[in-house]
């Protein structure tokens, strides 16, 4: 099995036959999850009813409120937008649209991650028989059949590792305006994608070779569009509720321990 170094990627060009492939199994992946989700709709928990609740309300016009009226701050706002974007062209209830999004996000998940394997294995058998567990996971039927943020922050991470990919193998300016674009999506989909900022930073100290003024321009531009967009929701959450995040339940593991 040959892998490719993960900094130096070469990026072939991929056969129509392949792609008609990986559009047909990501089809086979929307199927599914609309089948799971068929007969009593998505499943719901408590962060699902602060969705689906801001949802409604965005669409009704309220803005990002909550079901008791109160400003969406416990998560940053891009799923609930999303999900009322797609009920108002279904012309559904969001928790009727949520299927078919997942749906949609499922069949992605499946696609994007077929290009990803394709870029990192040579052999064309690799890369299909790793699609495999991916399509038939029992732990992404669970997350893509819920009403939860999980879906969306899968879909955009894998994409992040996508352009991360050529950016390391071409180091073109464009690509890092991508990478940052994706990581403003990240981090307005679950706060836990700033993460993905972080991880950059790390590839470019430690996997490109640089003069300090390329790595210090390089890291402006990386930083800018997350930094303005993550920056600005969190003050609109302080200015209207005196916290950036809302409050949280104290974990019992350090970070020590969870790593």
């Amino acid at each position: 099995m040959n892998i490719k170094d993960s900094h130096t990627l070469k990026f072939n060009k991929i056969p129509h036959s392949d792609y008609i492939l990986l559009i047909a199994m990501s089809i086979i992946g929307g199927i599914i999850i609309v089948i799971a989700t068929g007969p009593y709709g998505v499943g719901i928990s408590a962060d699902s009813v602060t969705y689906i609740s801001v949802s409604r309300n965005f669409t009704s016009g309220f803005g990002l409120l909550d079901y008791n009226m109160d400003p969406l701050i416990v998560s940053p706002p891009m799923y609930p937008i999303l999900v009322s974007l797609l009920s108002n062209l279904l012309n559904k209830d969001p928790i009727e649209s949520i299927p078919m999004l997942n749906a949609i996000l499922f069949a992605a998940t499946v696609f994007l991650s077929g290009i990803f394997l394709k870029n990192t294995f040579q052999n064309k058998a690799v890369y299909l028989l790793g699609l495999i567990p991916i399509l038939f996971s029992a732990s992404y039927l669970r997350v893509f059949t819920m009403a939860w943020t999980e879906p969306l922050f899968i879909v955009i991470t894998i994409g992040y590792f996508l352009i991360l990919q050529k950016y390391l193998d071409t180091k073109r300016l464009s690509q890092l305006v991508w990478l940052s674009i994706v990581i403003t999506l990240a981090c307005l989909t679950r706060y836990v994608g700033i993460t993905l900022y972080f991880c950059t930073i790390i590839c470019q100290i430690f996997l490109i070779n640089q003069t300090i003024s390329d790595r210090i321009k390089h890291l402006t531009i990386v930083s800018i569009i997350p930094g303005l967009t993550f920056a600005s929701w969190l003050f609109r959450n302080n200015f209207l509720t005196g916290s950036m995040t809302g409050s949280r339940m104290i974990s019992n593991y350090s970070l020590v321990d969870n790593l």
